[in-house]
């Protein structure tokens, strides 16, 4: 009987308390990962209203309009330091073991935010335009082993332009994030049924079904590190204006983010397709573009995150004055991991034909030479490898040489207005100029034409370039 009052006592002992002891680990967790976001100029604060049970997370952000002295008058800096003077929006956090907020139940904490514009300039104003009471809505619970789950949305908003005489209107967004190892690991999800926009009378952009989604793993003390994967869809994009209409359809956005090839570096990769592309006299099929920047020095991107907190953003000169010596005093380092970019795929067809092409270029740690230096690129060239293929339909390639011929041509007879360039004389200098293009990159060696394809394939290793098998020697 004895042990049972005290495993009662005991138990009572830890639902008293642990409300208090949760709140006090999440005021501390809040306030140190704000720290890392700070920089000058912008000032992000925190303050918390803890009680017992439950605890209110109040976010501000504001902004030092003076960072744009040098770009901005003295009116446009006071009308912004009006408009940031204190951005602030809410977070109520219930304390476990026993849980109401969001539904009864056991865990660490329940969170609850809702953010409504209330306090910043104008924001109310133009939330009653769109026919809404808040921009933002997220409710979510964590375990007691730090997994979690919340849901959150974006409201539907409708707008109507009187000058314009047009509409716009986005149906709302709702999303799902799960996490684990206390924020961690993280997977999201979310979905919209599009948006519509009226630029003007007659002028329309439809935007059709939205999805997102994201799966990161964040590296522990390195809050600006996460790898992962990350995508947008949309399932159709078409634009009315003018008379003229266009349209895309299935239009991807992804992102991956993975480790190196050691624990210093990281490789990013951004890829971007669609189905199907149609404006005017052109489109296109199947068109998929990729780069991927591989063993990237994660020091070199801190440092280079350290340094973009310090910017100041109204000098342009000093900002180009800084990048350029994070340039120079990082470039040793950072090729010492031998880093690589590659565009994997640039890939599309047209009316049939197609067009295939892929690049890489990467160095070589250990054939690098002693002194490293910015302002002597072509030392590099011994560490330097390199690939190029192409593979296309040669009516195709005729057609995109047209089509820089005539940009050039167009150019090149703009500001001429004592000549009078007829339609006929402008096609046959564009024909000329792009059939002449073709010749000279077949006539060097550069590409290979073969039964209707146009092929190359560019190799340098070792300071010898090989083009379509022959080889060429460079004189450094």
């Amino acid at each position: 009987m004895k042990v049972v009052i005290g495993v009662v006592l005991v138990l009572a002992a830890i639902f008293g308390i642990s409300p208090y002891f949760v709140g006090g680990k999440i005021e501390s967790a809040a306030q140190s990962q704000l720290s890392s976001y700070q920089m000058p100029g912008y000032q992000y604060s925190l303050e918390v209203e803890r009680g017992y049970r439950s605890s209110l997370l109040t976010y501000g952000f504001s902004l030092d309009p003076q960072i744009f002295a040098q770009t901005m008058t003295q009116d446009e800096i006071d009308e912004m330091a009006q408009m940031f003077e204190q951005f602030e929006f809410q977070v109520r956090v219930q304390h476990g073991p026993l849980l109401t907020q969001n539904g009864l139940g056991f865990g660490l904490a329940d969170a609850y935010m809702y953010f409504d514009g209330e306090g910043v300039p104008n924001l109310e104003e133009a939330m009653d335009l769109v026919g809404v009471d808040y921009l933002f809505e997220a409710s979510g619970r964590m375990g007691f082993s730090g997994d979690g789950r919340a849901e959150y949305n974006i409201p539907a908003m409708n707008f109507v332009n009187p000058e314009t005489v047009s509409a716009s209107s986005f149906a709302g967004m709702e999303g799902v994030a799960e996490f684990e190892k206390f924020g961690l690991y993280s997977k999201t999800s979310a979905t919209s049924e599009g948006a519509s926009f009226g630029l003007q009378e007659g002028s329309q952009v439809e935007i059709g079904k939205i999805s997102l989604s994201s799966e990161m793993n964040f590296q522990e003390g390195m809050a600006w590190l996460a790898y992962g994967d990350s995508d947008l869809s949309l399932e159709s994009v078409s634009v009315n204006a003018d008379g003229k209409a266009g349209i895309l359809e299935d239009l991807s956005f992804e992102v991956s983010v993975s480790p190196g090839d050691s624990q210093e570096s990281t490789d990013i990769e951004y890829r971007m397709g669609l189905d199907f592309f149609e404006a005017e006299d052109l489109s296109l099929d199947d068109a998929e573009v990729a780069i991927l920047y591989e063993n990237i020095s994660n020091l070199a991107m801190q440092r280079y995150m350290e340094l973009a907190m310090k910017l100041p953003l109204g000098d342009e000169q000093a900002v180009e004055a800084a990048l350029m010596q994070f340039a120079i005093t990082e470039l040793p380092d950072a090729l010492q991991l031998s880093p690589a970019i590659e565009l994997p795929i640039v890939a599309f067809s047209h009316e049939g034909r197609s067009f295939v092409a892929s690049f890489r270029t990467s160095i070589d740690q250990q054939l690098l030479p002693d002194t490293v230096s910015f302002m002597r690129p072509d030392l590099l060239i011994p560490a330097v490898t390199a690939d190029l293929s192409l593979d296309a339909d040669e009516s195709l390639v005729m057609d995109l040489l047209a089509w820089q011929a005539a940009n050039s041509v167009d150019a090149s007879f703009a500001e001429d207005s004592g000549f009078e360039l007829t339609p006929e004389m402008r096609q046959t200098m564009i024909d000329q100029q792009a059939t002449m293009s073709l010749g000279i990159a077949e006539a060097q060696g550069f590409v290979l034409r073969n039964d209707g394809r146009v092929k190359s394939n560019l190799h340098l290793v070792d300071r010898v370039l090989d083009i379509n098998g022959t080889e060429m020697p460079l004189p450094f």
